[in-house]
C-alpha cells in the first residue's frame, strides 16, 4: 500500500506499524508547520512594534493554519478508519474514538473558561466531561495502537501482515494428525524450511536439509580366474 493511500485513503486495512508511522509523520509535519507559522507571525509582530503593521503575513499564516488543520483532520480520519477496518470494525466507530473526545474536550474547556470568567472557579460538569474524554482517548490508544488486527482476511480486505505460518486463516494449514507429511515444499509448524534434494548431494546454501551421501555405483567383482574352474 503506497504512503499516499495510508495517509489519505479510506478503504482497506493498515496494521499497527503503518498507524504509528502516520503518527510520526503528523508529529514531524506539526513541528515544521509550527516553525513556519512562528516565523510569519514573528515578522508581523516586529512590523507592529516598529509602527509598520502589515496584515499580509498574519493573513497568510491564518490561511496556512486552516489548510493544515483540514488536511490533518482528513488524514487522521482516513488512518483511523483503515485501522478500525483492520480490527474488523466499521468506520463509523471513528465518531466514538476520534470525534467524540475532541467534542467533549472542547465543551469542557469552554465550560472551564466560562466558569473562571463568571464565577471565579471551575465547575464539576467540566471535570466529568474531561474524564470522559480521557477515557475515550485511552480506549482509542489501546484499540488503534496496541491491539493486533484480524488474522487473515476480513470483510474490509486482506490481512496487511503476510501469512507465513501454519494455522492462520488464508495461510498453510498444519497436518490433520501427527505423522502426515505437509504439502510438498511446506515445512511443519515451527520447522525450518526444507530445501529440495540436490542430485549431487550436499551443497552450500542449504544448511537445514540433511542430504543422504552421494550414491556410489556398486563395485563389480572381478571375473573368476580360468585356473579356478
Amino acid at each position: 500500500m503506497p504512503l499516499s493511500h495510508v495517509l489519505f485513503g479510506f478503504t482497506g486495512r493498515i496494521n499497527r506499524g503503518k498507524f504509528w508511522l502516520a503518527i510520526l509523520i503528523y508529529i514531524g509535519a506539526t513541528i515544521v508547520f509550527t516553525v513556519i507559522i512562528s516565523i510569519l507571525t514573528a515578522g508581523a509582530y516586529l512590523d507592529f512594534a516598529s509602527g509598520r503593521f502589515n496584515f499580509s503575513d498574519l493573513g497568510f499564516a491564518a490561511i496556512l493554519y486552516i489548510l493544515f488543520g483540514v488536511v490533518a483532520f482528513l488524514s487522521q480520519l482516513a488512518v483511523t478508519i483503515k485501522r478500525l477496518h483492520d480490527r474488523d470494525k466499521s468506520g463509523w466507530w471513528v465518531l466514538l474514538l476520534l470525534v467524540a473526545p475532541w467534542v467533549l474536550s472542547i465543551v469542557a474547556l469552554t465550560q472551564v473558561s466560562d466558569s473562571l470568567y463568571y464565577y471565579g472557579g471551575a465547575n464539576g460538569s467540566a471535570a466529568i466531561l474531561m474524564l470522559a474524554a480521557l477515557a475515550l482517548y485511552i480506549w482509542a490508544f489501546v484499540e488503534l495502537g496496541c491491539l493486533r488486527g484480524t488474522i487473515g482476511p476480513n470483510r474490509f480486505g486482506s490481512d496487511p501482515i503476510p501469512m507465513l505460518y501454519y494455522g492462520a486463516p488464508g495461510g498453510p494449514q498444519p497436518p490433520p494428525y501427527p505423522g502426515q507429511f505437509p504439502p510438498q515444499g511446506q515445512p511443519y509448524p515451527g520447522q525450518a524450511p526444507q530445501y529440495p534434494a540436490h542430485p549431487q548431494g550436499n551443497y552450500p546454501g542449504a544448511p537445514h536439509q540433511a542430504y543422504p551421501p552421494q550414491q556410489q555405483p556398486p563395485s563389480r567383482s572381478p571375473p573368476p580366474d580360468a585356473d579356478s574352474r
